[in-house]
């Protein structure tokens, strides 16, 4: 759920074909590299960085202290 596939990351069968096929792809293509490292970078930072996680933390802290 956290990786979209091509995008942020690739995602393969757990199996060592698949793995080298992967990296291949990776190693082939710096466009492809570059583009994946920047759509992550910009997911983390928009959704997994400390001031969003840590809003979410605060508001259900504050959730559960009201009742």
């Amino acid at each position: 759920e956290t990786v979209d596939d091509g995008r942020t990351g690739m995602l393969v069968e757990n199996e060592a074909g698949a793995w080298i096929g992967a990296l291949e792809k990776l190693v082939a293509s710096p466009v492809l590299r570059s583009a994946i490292a920047q759509a992550a970078f910009e997911d983390v930072r928009q959704h997994h960085d400390l001031q969003t996680t840590g809003r979410h933390l605060a508001d259900a802290v504050l959730r559960h202290s009201v009742r």
